[in-house]
């Protein structure tokens, strides 16, 4: 598997025009021989919360990554 890679982002004011995202489910999602499990980011002033992963299966050349988001999985497996 690739290594995955951090990001780093410099936060900017919120205003009235800052998306705010809450409460996102993947839900019973397999997907095999993908280049990427997926990216999962937002804006590092507006984090998204309840983001869930329930059943979902990913094989991929490179990792899934989730940036500026509270996540929680269940039965939830991203591999090469």
């Amino acid at each position: 598997m690739q290594e995955c890679c951090l990001l780093e982002m410099t936060a900017a004011p919120v205003t009235q025009l800052t998306p705010h995202l809450h409460d996102i489910s993947i839900t019973s999602l397999t997907s095999t021989a993908m280049k990427s499990a997926g990216t999962i980011v937002v804006l590092a002033e507006a984090l998204i919360t309840g983001v869930m992963l329930k059943k979902v299966s990913v094989e991929a050349l490179r990792c899934l990554t989730i940036a500026y988001a509270s996540a929680l999985t269940e039965h939830a497996d991203v591999r090469d």
